[in-house]
């Protein structure tokens, strides 16, 4: 029988997974996994126990918000072995998930996170930093990480408007050189990011034209290809 390890975060999306996981492990079963569920201990941990234990499973599926699918990931970049990651969205926002096109309910997104329909997964590197999702800089880039989880689990995304709303008062100009294979320009800018969602921080369609800016450092960012494997229902990345 196939082996699974099922990743946690009981406390994303206000408890998201509360009455979700029977419904979630039979879909795992039924498609021929014999399913181990560990259970998040706090920050970072995600991405230890899948470093430390990727080799032991034919997949690994996370469950929880961006910030514990992008731990996983890391955790699977460090490791020496990388088996298929499947995902169950149960975040505030499941910006990525979205993009994918994954469902919202945990038991559908766990057929699809058992099946068989694979797609490399573009990975991005900020210098020792592994990124999924996005990563930016400049004005309500701290958001995300201020925003505290019980605040989240009161008010939904809600939250991070409120955070949003203390951090109008510390906005700053960065100068900006940007060179790529497409553009080069130089300014001030008070917000840029490189991202492969459509979606950040609940915000919807995301344009091309909002992904071009980066930091002077783009020499130390690279992105890397087929690096993990990835279930999902099929899906298309602009970038």
């Amino acid at each position: 029988m196939k082996r699974m390890l099922w990743i946690l975060n009981p406390h994303a999306g206000r408890g998201a997974m509360s009455g979700k996981i029977i419904g979630c492990v039979t879909a795992f079963q039924q498609a021929g996994y014999d399913v181990t569920i560990y259970i998040t201990q706090g920050a970072q941990d995600a991405t230890r126990v899948a470093r430390e234990r990727a080799g032991e499973f034919d997949r690994i599926v996370c469950a929880g918000g961006d910030g514990t699918l992008n731990e996983v990931i890391t955790g699977l970049m460090q490791a020496e072995t990388r088996p298929v990651l499947g995902y169950v969205p149960a975040g505030t926002t499941n910006d990525f998930a979205f993009s994918l096109g994954i469902s919202k309910v945990p038991a559908e997104a766990a057929v699809i996170a058992a099946g068989d329909t694979l797609q490399a997964l573009d990975i991005g590197r900020f210098n020792d930093r592994y990124f999924n999702y996005v990563a930016a800089f400049g004005a309500f880039t701290e958001v995300s990480y201020e925003t505290p989880q019980q605040t989240k689990n009161i008010f939904g995304r809600a939250a991070y408007i409120i955070e949003g709303i203390k951090a109008l008062t510390n906005i700053k100009t960065y100068h900006i050189r940007v060179n790529s294979a497409e553009t080069q320009m130089e300014d001030d800018f008070i917000y840029g990011m490189v991202t492969n969602t459509v979606s950040v921080g609940g915000f919807k369609t995301i344009r091309r034209m909002a992904w071009r800016w980066m930091t002077d450092c783009t020499r130390c960012c690279s992105f890397t290809r087929s690096k993990i494997r990835w279930s999902c229902s099929g899906w298309r990345m602009t970038c």
